[in-house]
């Protein structure tokens, strides 16, 4: 199948490591931790992974709530339950593969200036419970928002004193235009965006990426991380574009994302009225200079139609 052996040593073999998802564990009305039959079938699925040398990633992030209907009957909410399961989980795999890696994603991954109001428990309070799991397990966290730009030392310490680990950071917001979208030679200030010493206070950095729509734009989140002191948006916008999609494609790119990026003044529920002052012949020239310079562009090169945002 798609989580194979042969899958996961080929990413051992280029020094990366692997993480399955096991989403069908933990969407609604999931598997219950209340039933002992679940807990046996989880860790015989995780010890499989184990085995490929690959990691599970367990997400209950958006699925949470409502709770499985024998979970609320024996432990009534969240943070009487999760938290020990997800210990004993790890504890168990890792007797047998002591290099077994877990992330788990809480439904409450993001704070503390967002508000988590509606849910049928306390964020923090579930949160807290956490502590107690084992100090290998990763925990994801997005930020003070779902998808936040920029994260200050307090609402880090937030996370990392609730948790008693530092958190592995899931990059939601990514992208400088609306709608988290990107045009393939974006130069964003992605080394710009936090504390100086943000990185000595998080784990892990992840970026939610699609491949291999994300690609190019990704090559510039990867060499802000390798020295973020050094980083240059622009330099490495232009570098990624080129190593993915061919020496001239950034140039030829360049005049259709500086006519796009006008429009980006212009968000969903935030359209200001000056918009009534606009000439509707300015606006089509500038789509039309974005349809030409991206022809020029595939044409030129026409591997570039599967990287960066076509539509």
């Amino acid at each position: 199948g798609f989580h194979s052996e042969a899958q996961a040593h080929q990413f051992r073999d280029l020094g990366l490591e692997l993480f399955y998802g096991v989403c069908e564990f933990t969407m609604y009305p999931a598997l219950p931790f209340a039933w002992p039959e679940s807990e046996e079938f989880r860790v015989h699925v995780f010890k499989r992974y184990a085995a490929m040398g690959a990691g599970v990633y367990y997400p209950y992030d958006d699925c949470r709530y409502p709770m499985n209907l024998q979970d609320q009957q024996v432990y009534k909410i969240g943070k009487n339950c999760d938290a020990k399961h997800i210990d004993t989980l790890y504890r168990t795999v890792a007797k047998d593969y002591p290099n077994f890696k877990l992330i788990f994603c809480p439904p409450f991954y993001w704070g503390p200036d967002s508000n988590a109001d509606g849910y049928c428990e306390d964020r923090e309070e579930y949160l807290a419970t956490l502590k107690g799991v084992h100090p290998a397990v990763e925990f994801y966290w997005t930020g003070p928002m779902v998808k936040s730009f920029d994260m200050t030392k307090r609402q880090v310490k937030w996370f990392t004193d609730l948790t008693g680990r530092k958190p592995t950071i899931f990059q939601n917001g990514m992208d400088v235009h609306k709608y988290t979208t990107n045009y393939g030679i974006d130069a964003f200030d992605f080394a710009g965006w936090h504390y100086p010493e943000y990185y000595e206070d998080i784990a892990i950095f992840h970026a939610n990426s699609h491949f291999p729509l994300d690609a190019s734009r990704d090559t510039t989140v990867a060499e802000g991380l390798w020295n973020p002191a050094a980083f240059d948006g622009e330099r490495a916008a232009k570098r990624g574009n080129q190593l993915l999609c061919g020496e001239k494609t950034y140039d030829l790119l360049l005049p259709g994302l500086r006519a796009l990026e006008y429009f980006d003044r212009y968000r969903s529920r935030e359209i200001p009225v000056d918009i009534l002052s606009e000439k509707p012949d300015d606006l089509a020239a500038k789509i039309r200079t974005a349809q030409e310079s991206w022809k020029a562009a595939t044409d030129y090169m026409k591997t570039l139609e599967k990287y960066p945002c076509a539509g």
